[in-house]
């Protein structure tokens, strides 16, 4: 039996193996679904990644750590509905899963940290080479990013000044009631305000973003692997959770091939 086959049907062992060796497991929330009519439609809410150690297995449950985002911890409601990514040497497999409640877990005689229960899956499916976020039943729509190399660093500053302050006012309109409809029309003018020096632009995929940096994902052919600039000026689209695009500079840190032979890319935000 192939090697993939065999983890794929022994995925508990393959679970137990992360756990023992203290590592983590991504979560996302799952796809909003709604009916139309009587036809199902997914809406294109875009998915964030959070990595999260597994602490403990039961025949029911997994146990993680509380997602957390720059020190603070993300609120996740029991009974979310949540995507699982299991990552093991260069492939990965998704589960459905279900948080069922926070708890206190014992790390030792000192020290507990805050934690979410998460349902067992009853099977687990392989990711596609070529596009590991498109599988038959769990799917993930990843953040579309904007790159582009930056000509000169000191532009960066002022436009990330007038982001935050165009993203705080429109934070601001949302919440006085001032903008019910007009998302989409007012997204598009996030950075346009102020805008810093930049080479030609092209388009990545967001896989996972913590408080010091990024990782995306590129085609094999883009340009980051030709021009190799060390500072990049990226625009993420996280609409509907953000009014706007973000805008923000960041170091290109290191690049790996993977085995679908495209491109991952970790970026570390200047500030």
């Amino acid at each position: 039996m192939p090697a993939s086959r065999s983890r794929t049907d022994r995925w508990r062992q393959s679970l137990e193996q992360i756990q023992q060796r203290n590592g983590s497991i991504e979560i996302t929330l799952a796809r909003h679904v709604r009916k139309d009519h009587g036809s199902v439609i997914s809406t294109p809410i875009k998915n964030l990644l959070w990595r999260v150690r597994v602490l403990a297995l039961t025949d029911t449950e997994i146990v993680v750590e509380q997602p957390t985002v720059m020190g603070k911890e993300v609120p996740i409601h029991a009974g979310a509905e949540l995507v699982a990514v299991m990552n093991i040497g260069q492939n990965q497999w998704m589960f459905h899963t279900r948080n069922t409640g926070p708890l206190s877990f014992q790390l030792n005689a000192a020290r507990a940290v805050h934690a979410i229960r998460l349902t067992a899956p009853t099977k687990v499916e392989r990711c596609q080479r070529r596009s590991f976020y498109r599988v038959s039943t769990v799917g993930l729509l990843l953040p579309i990013v904007r790159c582009a190399s930056l000509m000169d660093v000191r532009t960066a500053i002022p436009a990330e000044e007038a982001c935050r302050v165009h993203m705080e006012r429109l934070i601001e309109e949302q919440i006085a009631g001032v903008i019910e409809e007009q998302g989409e029309t007012i997204a598009g003018e996030a950075t346009d305000i102020v805008r810093p020096e930049v080479g030609d632009a092209f388009d990545g995929a967001l896989i996972n973003i913590g408080g010091g940096g990024v990782g995306l994902l590129f085609d094999c052919d883009a340009p980051i692997m030709k021009d190799r600039k060390p500072r990049y000026w990226l625009e993420f689209d996280l609409t509907p959770i953000s009014p706007a695009p973000l805008g923000v500079a960041a170091q290109l840190v290191h690049t790996r091939i993977n085995s679908a032979q495209r491109v991952n890319a970790g970026f570390a935000f200047t500030f």
